[in-house]
């Protein structure tokens, strides 16, 4: 099973983004909260989420609009560093994520971001299990907002859409001022059943490449098991396509989750091969690293592989696991 990261989406899992300026975190999900409704009803909690946000606070509110089963919000809850949504068989609920730098609930006023000195659109990581929208609206004021639709994709795999500025529709009052912006809220309207997963949200200014690459744990089996007290070697493919060659890739740059790839024998270089590994006539980079050095623990669900190419560009990628005993 392969988790992708993208960016802007060009196909193969190959996408943009930038490293150019620093990013402005919105959120890394890592900070838990968490909201039920049982039936129909909103539930709203604030939360002071510290450097895990922008603005320190965060706020939940969670919509059910139709349906007797519960629907749930959770932030770094089960699954680590992401906020998952589900739905309850025949229920239709919508959700906001709302940073606007104040505790009280629907504040909207008090961010005070420049966002537009040095990005050009956010970056959201997400997947869901049939596909939904999603909607960033950005305030300038709490009369004064500008929106913007991105599609939530389907399937296990995690991908990040760029929503660039400006796309931003003025909705309402004179619309947002990115340069002021005093609230950002997230929207996801969920029906009957929907399971929605956010990862990292974030700006970017698209100047400098981040390669974005698919990777596969494991070839060859959906079980990804992996046992830290292992002294051995896990395989890991990372998949070429019509925008990528794999040749491109320094293997002694590669770090899987804090792993070195394993160096053969005498020769010292990395354990890494050019084959074809899932079918598709393009070729992959199957390398090996060192299971006794990988910065994970039990309940850790995500591996994330990091690395450059020959000329010095970063990649980046994920995919799933489990950690046994």
């Amino acid at each position: 099973m392969r988790y992708v990261i993208s960016v802007v989406v060009l196909g193969f899992g190959l996408a943009l983004a930038s490293q150019e300026a620093s990013a402005i975190l919105i959120d890394d999900f890592t900070f838990i909260q968490s909201v039920t409704q049982n039936g129909e009803g909103t539930t709203l909690h604030v939360a002071a989420c510290g450097a895990s946000c922008i603005g320190g606070q965060r706020e939940l509110a969670l919509n059910q609009v139709a349906g007797g089963n519960s629907s749930s919000v959770n932030v770094n809850t089960g699954v680590a560093g992401h906020l998952t949504f589900n739905n309850g068989v025949g229920v239709r609920s919508n959700i906001s994520v709302l940073w606007d730098g104040n505790g009280a609930a629907g504040n909207q006023n008090a961010l005070a971001a420049n966002l537009s000195a040095d990005a050009a659109g956010f970056l959201i990581a997400a997947t869901s299990d049939v596909g939904a929208t999603g909607t960033v609206r950005v305030y300038s004021g709490a009369g004064n907002y500008s929106e913007a639709n991105w599609s939530i994709p389907s399937g296990l795999a995690m991908q990040t859409t760029t929503v660039l500025f400006a796309n931003f529709v003025s909705v309402a009052g004179t619309g947002a001022n990115f340069a002021n912006v005093s609230a950002i809220e997230l929207r996801v309207n969920g029906g009957d059943s929907l399971d929605v997963k956010l990862g990292r949200f974030e700006t970017t200014n698209q100047n400098d490449a981040t390669i974005a690459v698919q990777i596969d744990i494991k070839p060859g089996t959906s079980l990804n098991t992996v046992n830290l007290r292992s002294a051995g070697v896990i395989p890991v493919a990372i998949l070429g396509g019509a925008a990528l060659d794999v040749a491109d890739i320094d293997p002694s740059t590669l770090r899987l989750s804090g792993a070195e790839t394993h160096l053969a024998g005498k020769s010292g270089k990395s354990m890494c091969s050019v084959e074809f590994v899932d079918g598709d006539n393009y070729p992959d980079l199957l390398c090996h690293f060192q299971t006794d050095q990988l910065s994970l623990q039990v309940g850790d669900s995500i591996v994330t592989l990091h690395g450059q190419t020959f000329g010095g560009k970063p990649i980046q990628g994920e995919d799933n696991v489990t950690i046994v005993p």
